[in-house]
């Protein structure tokens, strides 16, 4: 009961909670879509890189469309960006499912209708990420929304996958599609119920492009902000661009189909849903630094050993404690960027995150796809999780440095801050590497 009431401390606030309600529905509604449009190009074209090309297009018009999504929330009310943002996610999903179920449709339809679904998700995910702010009612349960935020997306993660795996075998992935349009028409039915308070938004006298310039100085002239952000690039741009090879793994190391496919993704959800749990019980962003690091040991050795089995039960093992780590990094990094920025220029610092992440994911999901086709899954997985286990090792010696100046940060903020200068100001930031603890 106190564990309970600890995880959901956030839905004392109606408005999260029912904006939760929705993601849910949505996130549901998106990990079907998603497994059913990558089973579909693989299936049309046998070929990993035609996969890679799917994820360049979805992310690379994510990455246009970040720095602008930033400017966007913190100049206008998110929730109206937001219900425009889901109509138009929406209309794309009913129009590729009503193709597909008639069979009017090819790989160029497919990825046109995705460019326009993708400069939607560019501005529509990092707003999602900053709205939180403005559905809690306490500042300290920011870091329990956000966790919660991630737990109710690999709790669709768990259960998309599966729905997908039965459903596109029985009545295609045409359907799957039509599942998310409803989905995203249940958010924005959410969105328009919900009590919207006035969102503070600082009167900007310089032009659009001047602002992305001041979120870039911003973000990279704090090492905390900037150490993460760089991390989850170098993240972006290797291990996390290996998901480009899982259906391929599935069809011929596992000699599998969509239902296998869509099976080991659940277990990937279920690890990640575990790492959200464990993240409920932060009351703030100090020590997640470190979190991030062993987290990245976690997720990377784990790729490390899927690359050497053959075996679905082992593979799916395997596929949990990867979800876990990745989580683990993902939210942990959010979590902080949240915390250190100031609120004025919150947005721009997501948007970045954003831009970034999909900048090195894009590039990463093209190039493993290729290589996926040369190498083979297998090989191409082992050498990825070796130069990303260096790259995570790196990231750990810059900790002690991250952790003095994001302490710093907190107490500037406002942030727990008696307990803070009473256990690190007066100890005037003596604090040991991580190699050390």
């Amino acid at each position: 009961m106190k564990f309970a009431k600890t995880f959901f401390a956030a839905f004392c606030s109606r408005n999260y909670k029912l904006f939760t309600a929705g993601q849910v529905v949505s996130n549901l509604g998106y990990l079907i879509e998603h497994i059913a449009l990558t089973w579909l190009v693989y299936r049309l074209t046998n070929s990993a890189f035609q996969v890679g090309i799917l994820f360049f297009i979805m992310q690379i018009t994510i990455f246009f469309t970040s720095p602008f999504s930033g400017v966007l929330s913190d100049r206008f009310p998110r929730y109206k960006i937001l219900l425009v943002t889901n109509v138009i996610l929406a209309c794309v999903s009913f129009i590729l499912g009503v193709l597909v179920v008639f069979n009017y449709f090819s790989l160029i339809v497919i990825l046109l209708l995705q460019i326009v679904a993708g400069l939607a998700r560019g501005i529509d995910n990092p707003i999602r990420n900053t709205y939180v702010n403005d559905l809690i009612d306490k500042p300290e349960h920011l870091i329990n929304a956000i966790t919660i935020n991630s737990s109710m997306f690999n709790l669709a993660k768990v259960v998309g996958p599966v729905i997908a795996a039965l459903l596109i075998p029985w009545i295609g992935e045409g359907i799957c599609f039509i599942i998310n349009g409803f989905s995203f028409l249940f958010l924005i039915y959410i969105i328009s119920c919900l009590d919207h308070k006035p969102q503070s938004v600082p009167v900007f006298n310089s032009n659009v492009f001047a602002d992305i310039r001041e979120g870039f100085q911003y973000a990279f002239s704090f090492s905390p902000l900037r150490t993460t952000i760089l991390f989850i690039a170098f993240i972006g741009l290797m291990s996390f661009s290996l998901n480009v090879t899982i259906p391929v793994y599935a069809k011929l190391i596992l000699e599998g189909g969509a239902d296998t496919f869509g099976f080991i993704t659940t277990f990937s959800g279920i690890g990640a849903l575990m790492a959200a749990l464990y993240l409920s019980q932060k009351k703030n962003a100090l020590g997640l630094d470190r979190t991030i690091f062993i987290a990245g040991f976690i997720f990377n050795i784990g790729f490390l050993l899927f690359a050497y089995v053959e075996n679905f039960l082992l593979a799916s093992l395997l596929m949990l404690i990867i979800g876990f780590g990745q989580l683990l990094i993902f939210a942990s990094a959010s979590s902080i960027l949240q915390t250190l920025s100031e609120k004025n220029k919150l947005g721009r610092v997501i948007g970045l995150y954003f831009m970034v992440f999909m900048a090195c994911t894009t590039v990463g999901s093209i190039v493993m796809g290729k290589l996926t086709d040369i190498l083979g899954p297998a090989f191409l997985i082992k050498i990825v999780s070796i130069l990303s286990i260096m790259g995570t090792f790196f990231y750990g010696l810059q900790i002690s440095k991250i952790r003095r100046k994001g302490i710093r940060r907190f107490i500037h903020l406002g942030i727990d801050s008696v307990t803070l200068r009473n256990k690190y100001y007066n100890q005037k930031f003596n604090l040991k590497p991580i190699f050390k603890y």
